[in-house]
C-alpha cells in the first residue's frame, strides 16, 4: 500500500513490489509465548524466499508499548526502520528484515 511505501521512503528504504513482502501474524494470546511463533517463522522464510521475496517487512508496523512483540521480532532478525502514529494514534515501529 501507498501509505507503507511512503513510510518506508521516509527512512530512505526503497520497497520493491516484486521483492518485499508484509508479514502480520496474529497469535492468540493463550498461545503467545508457547514457542508456537518460533517454530512458525522458518516455515515463513522458506515459503517467502520460494516465493522470491528478498525482504519482509511488518504489515502495519508492531505497536510501540508491545516490547514482547518487538524481542520476537529482533531474536528472528528484524532491525527497527523508524516510528509513525497509525491512524488511532498509537505509535508503531517498522521493522523490516533480509530473507
Amino acid at each position: 500500500p501507498e501509505g507503507d511505501v511512503n513510510r518506508f521512503s521516509s527512512y530512505g528504504i526503497k520497497l520493491n513490489q516484486g521483492k518485499d513482502c508484509r508479514f502480520g501474524p496474529c497469535i492468540l494470546d493463550r498461545f503467545q509465548g508457547t514457542g508456537f511463533g518460533s517454530v512458525m517463522f522458518p516455515y515463513i522464510l522458506k515459503i517467502a524466499k520460494q516465493l522470491g521475496q528478498e525482504r519482509i517487512i511488518l504489515w502495519g508496523g508492531v505497536f510501540a508499548d508491545n516490547q514482547r512483540a518487538i524481542k520476537f521480532y529482533v531474536t528472528n532478525g528484524f532491525k527497527e526502520v523508524g516510528r509513525f502514529e497509525n491512524d488511532d494514534k498509537v505509535e508503531c515501529v517498522d521493522m523490516i528484515r533480509n530473507i
